[in-house]
């Protein structure tokens, strides 16, 4: 998912870069996996930062073609919900990014 984010935010300093998501996820958690906070809890609220990020971007220019990208966070919601954080496969994603086919 971070790496996700990385290739589709960046990692500048601008208010959709993912540093600015970590640090709108650890404010948000009140800290991070390493200070205690349980790391599917943390992920789930860093999913939730970023679908916020893509469906309101800072740069107004993004907004249409993000707002077009927000099933690309299906995909790791549905992940997290069944327990598959380690990417165990196969992993089987609809062409539309609309989440995980049954």
């Amino acid at each position: 998912e971070l790496y996700d984010a990385f290739v589709m935010h960046g990692g500048g300093d601008d208010p959709d870069g993912v540093p600015a998501l970590l640090m709108r996820t650890n404010i948000a958690m009140g800290g991070t996996p390493l200070s205690g906070i349980d790391d599917k809890e943390w992920l789930a609220k860093f999913l939730e930062v970023r679908r916020e990020s893509i469906r309101h971007p800072a740069n107004r220019a993004t907004k249409k073609v993000w707002s077009e990208a927000t099933g690309r966070i299906d995909v790791f919601v549905n992940l997290l919900a069944i327990g598959n954080t380690n990417f165990h496969g196969p992993i089987t994603v609809r062409g539309d990014f609309k989440g995980l086919v049954p």
